[in-house]
């Protein structure tokens, strides 16, 4: 899996560095080459606001669900992913702190418009 993050956001840069090693998952900046060609497979509206995964079958998924797949990769997190995903309150739970924490993060140099 390939995860693409916005490396200019201070948040979303700390936390990819938190989870390289930890979960199976390559992080690469949006802007790379690969970077650019997840999000170019993601809706406009979208691109300036979650991550971005592609998965091993070259499906790409954003937001709430890009973060489940990141954390179903990471074997600490599993058991909660997993529950997570199976839990339509769990996932509007999710998605709702996952708009709140995109709406504050820091957008000195963050790409796009605010959430």
């Amino acid at each position: 899996m390939r995860v693409a993050f916005d490396d200019r956001c201070p948040l979303c840069r700390s936390t990819a560095e938190f989870l390289r090693g930890r979960c199976e998952a390559v992080f690469v900046p949006l802007e790379s080459k690969a970077g650019r060609a997840i999000a170019s497979r993601v809706p406009a509206a979208e691109r300036g606001r979650s991550i971005h995964v592609e998965l091993a079958d070259g499906t790409v998924r954003w937001g709430v669900d890009a973060l489940l797949e990141v954390a179903g990769s990471w074997p600490a997190a599993r058991p909660f992913a997993r529950a997570a995903s199976r839990s339509r309150a769990a996932r509007a739970a999710l998605a709702g702190l996952y708009r709140a924490v995109a709406a504050v993060r820091p957008r000195r140099g963050a790409r796009g418009p605010p959430v």
